[in-house]
């Protein structure tokens, strides 16, 4: 049987989780390197760790993790996510409180309904910092646009600032922590995308990274026209 990925630990086997074990892990990083390597790295420092529950934080429905280090995994190799690192949350953990360093992503960012890529594209990062959001905060739908008009801007080779990007949407405060962002009625350029998002309870942390953003990966310029008017 073929090997598609190797996983280095830094701690013994026998410790060590299977990809698809659901049990609470203990915050050992874990890097993804060419040629399908995970590496874990050492555990983090408690310092690094959040509390798990926050006073006046109130997400009701918000469930423990799906994700898995198995599905991680899945997610991570056919998106190129070279030298990204991450770590699956425990089950006592939500998506507010990923550790310092981190931040928390969906699984469901980086597969066919809303089609992300790494690193995160700088429109996403820059809006949410303007906004003073996690990207977390943003629903699916929301990153969707941005990387539909991203698509877009590359094509005709034009770069799609933040200010461009909020002239053309609306955001809406959802008022369960979240926030929604949909084109304004006379800029809607974006069709045929999913009303419901699948994966959307499984969720990780995301080491971030203040790398720039690579250039739009070629194999998302077709992918992402069904999406355009």
């Amino acid at each position: 049987m073929p090997v598609d990925s190797i996983t280095l630990r830094a701690r013994p086997a026998e410790v060590g989780l299977s990809d698809g074990d659901d049990s609470e892990v203990e915050f050992f990083p874990t890097t993804f390197y060419p040629d399908g390597i995970f590496e874990e790295l050492p555990q983090l420092h408690p310092d690094l760790l959040r509390p798990a529950f926050l006073a006046g934080q109130d997400w009701e429905g918000v469930e423990e993790t799906r994700s898995t280090l198995g599905s991680v995994k899945r997610v991570l190799r056919p998106a190129g996510a070279v030298g990204v690192t991450f770590l699956v949350p425990t089950g006592a953990q939500r998506p507010w409180s990923p550790p310092m360093g981190y931040q928390t992503v969906y699984e469901s960012y980086f597969q066919e309904d809303t089609r992300c890529w790494f690193p995160i594209p700088r429109l996403i990062t820059a809006y949410a910092r303007r906004r003073d959001l996690a990207i977390s905060q943003l629903l699916n739908g929301s990153l969707r646009l941005a990387v539909t008009l991203s698509v877009l801007a590359e094509q005709i080779d034009m770069p799609m600032s933040v200010r461009s990007f909020e002239e053309m949407t609306s955001i809406t405060d959802m008022k369960d922590g979240t926030y929604s962002v949909k084109m304004r009625p006379n800029c809607n350029i974006c069709a045929g995308h999913p009303n419901k998002t699948q994966n959307w309870r499984s969720y990780f942390f995301l080491k971030s990274d203040s790398s720039p953003s690579r250039s739009l990966p070629r194999r998302h310029r077709s992918s992402l026209e069904p999406f355009l008017w």
